[in-house]
């Protein structure tokens, strides 16, 4: 299951955030933690290993449709929203509502009132689709907040094959990060959460060489994607890039295959909510899948 926290604030001052309001709900996830479980909150913020939840920046609303960047003005209403795939996480927050340990949040140095709560249980599994119609031609992804993948060498291998594997070998271990909606990467993400998490017998494998074989292809992005530097800290020379933007995906239609294409749509719903990419923990990649829609036997974008 996927468990997730929102809470409504109440903002009653100005909030000016280093550069993306991502990295203070991140904060928030450890500080309510550290309340009922301060040993497991030091080993997820010490652990290497991938991590169990993601945030969504701040937003005025529940549908997100616009998120907090750098600025709060008075008297706001913003929705913090945490996801997790860990059952020891959600247990602490259900203490935390029981007891009463969730009146208010603190963001950026302040305290602020929460005016309401909501804890919800997603089934992952009910996101595959029944029916692939509406996207056997295509679909789009809106990629809302800055969002970037990370290939290491083993990828880059597989990706150019040219390149020989015992070069590799021999070579450092090394990731390079790339802020580019490829479809490869972005379902290489997807793949790697849902096997680690939901189902660990997912045969992914064939999936991938699906994908990597032009199963899924990128058709376009009319309006351009945009790519930005975000600060973590004031101070140290912390950032990320990142890119955002509408892309849209054909299926080439000799490729195509039903089961691949669920597969495909299953994993992208499950992205809305567990993003994608690197730094989902910080509010990174947060994407909504925008199905095409069949008009008299024709599909439209």
């Amino acid at each position: 299951m996927i468990f997730e926290l929102q809470a409504r604030i109440l903002v009653d001052r100005p909030i000016r955030f280093q550069s993306f309001s991502g990295f203070a709900v991140r904060g928030v996830f450890y500080e309510l933690l550290n309340k009922v479980d301060v040993n497991y909150s030091d080993l997820l913020h010490m652990g290497k290993s991938l991590a169990p939840f993601a945030v969504k920046p701040l937003s005025f609303d529940m549908a997100a449709t616009r998120y907090v960047f750098r600025h709060i003005f008075p008297h706001s209403n913003v929705w913090l929203r945490i996801l997790t795939f860990d059952r020891r996480v959600f247990e602490a927050w259900r203490k935390i509502l029981t007891e009463g340990m969730l009146e208010r949040v603190r963001l950026v140095g302040h305290e602020f009132t929460v005016v309401e709560i909501r804890l919800v249980i997603h089934d992952p599994m009910a996101l595959f689709p029944e029916n692939t119609a509406e996207s056997d031609a295509g679909f789009r992804v809106k990629f809302e907040t800055p969002t970037f993948f990370r290939m290491s060498s083993s990828t880059i291998t597989s990706q150019v094959p040219k390149i020989s594997k015992v070069s590799i070998r021999n070579l450092k271990p090394a990731y390079r990060y790339v802020p580019l909606p490829l479809p490869s990467l972005m379902f290489r993400s997807l793949a790697r959460l849902w096997t680690t998490f939901v189902d660990p017998t997912f045969n992914y494998r064939e999936f991938l060489e699906w994908v990597d074989a032009g199963g899924i292809a990128i058709s376009g992005f009319p309006s351009g994607i945009y790519t930005q530097r975000l600060y973590e800290h004031p101070t140290l020379n912390k950032w990320v890039v990142g890119f955002t933007g509408t892309v849209y995906y054909s299926i080439p239609e000799d490729l195509r295959q039903k089961r691949m294409v669920r597969t495909a749509m299953g994993l992208l719903k499950f992205g809305e909510l567990s993003n994608v990419g690197g730094g989902r923990t910080a509010g990174f990649g947060s994407m909504k899948l925008i199905q095409n829609q069949r008009v008299k036997g024709r599909c439209s974008s």
